[in-house]
């Protein structure tokens, strides 16, 4: 009797270490499938945001740009949607875009240059502003995102080595070139109404626009301009504070000026092995490539601990 006593108890505690075990492999399973869901979750984030800053690149609309001797394409763009009117080239940045006016200054905040929803938007010319840029100054907007995507970049233009490097840009509209060279940089304020009134006519009004535009810039370059001249302002919102805007403001010319960044090599190679195209590369892998390789490299970490744990069980 007393054998057979030991002999259920010896079962009974078996049946207990299984169920403690299959309790534990289950819970194991459970935190496996949660990190994978979470892991899915913030990868589908990270696609999203990614797929919104791979819209906003430049290069996506680089067959559209005009050229000096052909513009069929950006012809071509235009009968796409009608309401693109000219194209913004700043040198040596990213900022390389069409424009397009609306009949407000909210439709293009969230329409792409082909006329569909985008939260990445266009960059646009104040619906106030003649579309032939024969306005004294005309205001151009446009988003502030990450990677210097549409206007993301200006905040560069706080620094004085940056700013005083790139000096100019390029306007194209109704077939021809036009030369940019800009002059001032500013950190102002989205309410700020003596800066944000486009198309002033008075003479006095002009001048007195001219030296607030100084009176507010953190940047300035030495030339000529005066109420005569026409000047174009790219406006777009800062992180701080929070009605913060970037301003870059340039004087019009009728002769362009030419790409001074055109023959620039910046791009070191190693071993006959562009190191610096190939960094770039990788980096601009899209972030659900990543996302996968850490989910991957999750479970496999995971597997290792689980069988590491029932090795250690069996001994």
């Amino acid at each position: 009797m007393l054998s057979s006593k030991k002999k259920s108890e010896k079962v009974s505690v078996s049946l207990s270490v299984r169920l403690v075990q299959q309790v534990s492999d289950l819970i194991d399973r459970i935190a496996v499938i949660v990190l994978v869901l979470l892991c899915a979750y913030g990868i589908y984030g990270m696609w999203d945001t990614n797929q919104v800053l791979s819209n906003a690149q430049s290069s996506n609309l680089q067959q559209y740009k005009p050229e000096a001797t052909e513009s069929h394409s950006f012809q071509e763009l235009k009968e796409i949607n009608q309401e693109v009117i000219a194209w913004l080239t700043v040198y040596g940045t990213k900022i390389d875009y069409p424009i397009t006016q609306g009949e407000n200054d909210q439709k293009y905040v969230n329409t792409d240059v082909m006329g569909k929803y985008s939260l990445a938007g266009s960059i646009f010319l104040a619906s106030e502003n003649a579309a032939d840029f024969s306005d004294f100054n005309s205001i151009i907007y446009g988003h502030h995102m990450d990677k210097e995507a549409m206007f993301g970049g200006l905040d560069k233009f706080r620094g004085k080595k940056y700013f005083d490097r790139h000096q100019y840009g390029n306007l194209y509209y109704e077939g021809k070139d036009y030369g940019i060279e800009f002059f001032a940089f500013i950190q102002g304020d989205a309410y700020d109404w003596q800066l944000y009134k486009p198309g002033i006519e008075e003479r006095f009004a002009r001048e007195s626009y001219l030296a607030y535009l100084t009176e507010q810039a953190n940047r300035t370059r030495s030339i000529e301009v005066n109420a005569e001249d026409r000047i174009v302002l790219l406006s777009t919102c800062a992180s701080e504070p929070t009605n913060g805007r970037h301003i870059l403001v340039g004087k019009l010319y009728d002769t362009p000026f030419a790409d001074p960044f055109y023959k620039e090599k910046e791009e070191k190679s190693f071993l006959g092995i562009d190191v610096q195209s190939w960094w770039k590369k990788i980096k601009s892998l899209p972030l659900w490539v990543w996302g996968l390789l850490l989910i991957c490299w999750l479970l496999l970490l995971t597997l290792w601990f689980l069988r590491r744990r029932d090795r250690e069980g069996n001994k």
